[in-house]
């Protein structure tokens, strides 16, 4: 998946039981992670390959499958959620 954008906000929602890969180049902007297994605030330029699901639960929980998503953001506000995250904030 691929997010391009600028002068906007962005809500992501990905499945509980995926296992999900983010790489961002955001410049002026904020990448927020709001799921069950993280909880992160990025502001500036650029950002960190981020990854988080099941497997991170500590245990032998399998994904059902892997998302990887790309951001490519100016002046805006992308946020990634879990589906249950998304569903108790919304």
């Amino acid at each position: 998946m691929e997010i391009n954008g600028r002068f906007g906000n962005v809500d992501v929602v990905v499945p509980d039981d995926a296992r999900v890969t983010v790489t961002a180049a955001h410049a002026f902007s904020n990448l927020d992670f709001r799921t069950q297994t993280l909880t992160q605030s990025q502001a500036g330029i650029g950002s960190d390959e981020q990854r988080f699901g099941p497997a991170d639960e500590g245990d032998d929980a399998e994904a059902a499958g892997e998302i990887d998503v790309h951001i490519n953001q100016a002046f805006g506000n992308v946020t990634i959620f879990d589906a249950t995250t998304f569903a108790e904030e919304n």
